[in-house]
């Protein structure tokens, strides 16, 4: 496995990364907002261990990516809001992982196989802890299933009558369906759409009438609050992110709050104190505890410190107004904080969801015989000009490729040549310039093409081992080509012709398509790794093929004695620092799906 495919390999999991970064805040200020709030009722904190447990389930990123699309209202305006950097950042924290272990470079040497091999042994490991939590729950819930199966219906008798006056009291309108297990299990609800109520046949005759009052009740608390759908929400949270130990820590959490706003309800209802504090001891007494999280029961949690809160009957605080405002900015911060990140990201994607386009565009057919001058760009970044042009040249020239890369494509695309104006609103940069020009290809001759990666025979652009020597240009964009020859007739001889061409503020692409483009049009790949904008100047001597020096002889700058000057490879490697070679390589092409003659206008 190559070193890019290391990098890609890597960069998967910095998506995880983040998500678990951001979770893992989250959670942090739930935290900290259920111990400010530790005074208040226990379903407040409930539902904060519940929002923290499944924003695990909710990348910050889909909010991201609402915010993006509402953006497009700022972009339209012309107005987008700017964060600082800090904030901005937040976002995505993990710009490299390495998990502390040097990845490598595109252009170093293969890295060492084990340190390949580490995302893959990451991605097998989460696979068999994901596969060996879900089938123990499986197990679990078909063991749940066989005993409500094999439980006798109870259509009868005082605990009966006792559940349905309390799903009267509790505003319970679907009557739930009480089961006698033949287990000894503490009794417990079953079930999220339709939940049942498993009740051990003889705690008619272990409790009194207040005592099973105030179990039956506590189940029914379960119910309303649907607490079932909760706890398979966190299940499910606990299975994909078991590696996580704050995962399972919110799900101790969870129980602890669950029960406590239980006993709350109950104690609400108008239940004594003591009385509810011995149904809970004698269902211990007496019963199993579900070992199940399937089931909600009646003795979960912190027993001891229930009961102490259950006879000192505390009463909680309701949340007072500044408290309800504090929760209120909490969530509101939680969701705008990353549409805020999408909205100000949304320009970064306007080239993808709206693509630039000329204002004014005119395409007209030329006649086969037709002389042209080109394609070139109006002054100050207005538009494009071109005079009888093949298509093949426009598509090569506006997507930087040679005749190499575009695979495919009808013989029209090379016979017939075109007169194209095209004009921009705005003065615009070049690469805004190409981006109108490819949307006008696929308005006008309805292009459709894919990108492929091929490994063909290329010339491969690599840093030389003295280092590069461009200089580094952050100007803002220039209007006109990056790279322009010398001014002047370059001087020719039996050789081949001295050529010097000037780069201003030159990214890499423009640079190795203008290379390939005096190599016979074989791709230049770069890997370089350098990705900023540079000037230079470079100088050799390009070798002309014979026909091209009989023509010269006779002009007037033809010299018998011919200049001089280094080949293209040494000049890039004494001038620029760079190396170039001749390989194999895997290169981009682009594969013509369809093209159209388009009407003349």
């Amino acid at each position: 496995m190559t070193p890019a495919h290391t990098l890609l390999s890597w960069a998967a999991l910095e998506p995880l990364a983040n998500h678990l970064w951001q979770s893992t805040v989250f959670a942090a200020a739930a935290g900290l907002l259920t111990r400010l709030l530790r005074t208040n009722r226990g379903r407040t904190r409930h539902w904060l261990w519940v929002t923290a447990s499944f924003k695990f389930l909710v990348p910050f990123s889909l909010l991201a990516g609402i915010g993006s699309r509402l953006g497009w209202l700022l972009v339209s305006t012309g107005h987008v809001p700017h964060l600082p950097s800090t904030v901005e950042s937040i976002g995505a924290p993990f710009v490299s992982l390495d998990f502390g272990m040097a990845v490598p470079s595109i252009a170093t040497a293969t890295a060492p196989h084990a340190v390949t091999l580490l995302p893959a042994i990451f991605l097998a490991l989460w696979l068999c802890g994901c596969a060996a939590i879900l089938t123990f729950r499986c197990v679990q819930w078909r063991r749940l299933g066989h005993t409500v199966r094999q439980a006798t219906p109870l259509h009868g008798g005082r605990e009966f009558a006792a559940l349905r006056r309390l799903e009267r009291v509790m505003g319970i309108r679907q009557p739930i369906r009480l089961l006698a297990p033949l287990s000894s299990a503490e009794p417990g609800v079953f079930g999220i759409r339709r939940p049942v109520l498993l009740l051990p046949a003889d705690i008619g005759q272990r409790l009194g009438d207040g005592q099973l009052d105030a179990v039956l009740a506590h189940e029914l608390c379960h119910v309303r609050r649907r607490d079932n759908l909760t706890n398979a929400g966190h299940m499910l949270v606990e299975a994909i992110f078991w590696f996580h130990p704050l995962v399972w820590w919110i799900g101790a959490r969870l129980v602890e709050e669950r029960e406590r706003a239980c006993d709350e309800g109950v104690l609400d209802l108008g239940g004594k104190p003591e009385v509810y504090a011995e149904s809970i001891l004698e269902t211990c007494l007496h019963y199993l505890e579900s070992p199940a999280p399937f089931v909600s029961g009646v003795t979960g949690s912190d027993l001891k410190r229930r009961i102490e809160r259950i006879m000192t009957n505390c009463v909680a605080n309701r949340l007072s107004p500044v408290k309800k405002l504090l929760l209120a900015a909490a969530g509101f911060m939680a969701v705008a904080l990353p549409l805020t990140l999408g909205l100000v990201n949304a320009p970064r994607g306007l080239a993808q969801s709206a693509p630039l386009a000329f204002e004014v565009a005119s395409v007209k057919p030329d006649p086969p015989d037709a002389r042209g001058d080109g394609i070139h760009p109006m002054p100050n970044g207005q538009g494009y000009t071109a005079r009888a042009v093949p298509l093949r040249l426009i598509v090569k020239l506006m997507y930087k490729t040679t005749d190499g890369q575009i695979v495919g494509g009808p013989k029209w695309m090379d016979t017939d040549l075109w007169d194209i104006e095209a004009k921009a609103e705005h003065p615009s940069t070049l690469d805004q310039l190409h981006e109108m020009f490819q949307t006008l290809l696929a308005d006008r001759f309805k292009l459709q093409f894919h990108r492929d990666t091929r490994e063909i025979s290329a010339y491969v652009l690599t840093v030389d081992k003295s280092g590069s020597k461009l200089k580094v240009n952050d100007s803002p964009d220039p209007f006109d080509f990056p790279i322009k020859p010398a001014p002047g007739r370059p001087p020719v001889g039996p050789a081949g012709v001295l050529l010097k061409i000037v780069g201003n503020r030159v990214p890499m692409s423009y640079l190795t398509w203008t290379l390939s483009g005096y190599l016979n049009n074989v791709p230049v790949v770069d890997k370089t790794g350098l990705d900023r904008f540079y000037d230079f100047e470079l100088q050799w001597l390009q070798e002309l093929p014979p026909q091209a020096v009989a023509r010269a002889t006779e002009s007037a700058s033809f010299a018998e004695s011919g200049p001089d000057g280094p080949a293209l490879s040494d000049a890039l490697r004494e001038q620029l620092g760079l190396k170039l070679e001749r390989r194999k390589a895997p290169a981009e092409v682009f594969v013509i799906d369809r093209v159209d003659k388009p009407e003349a206008n």
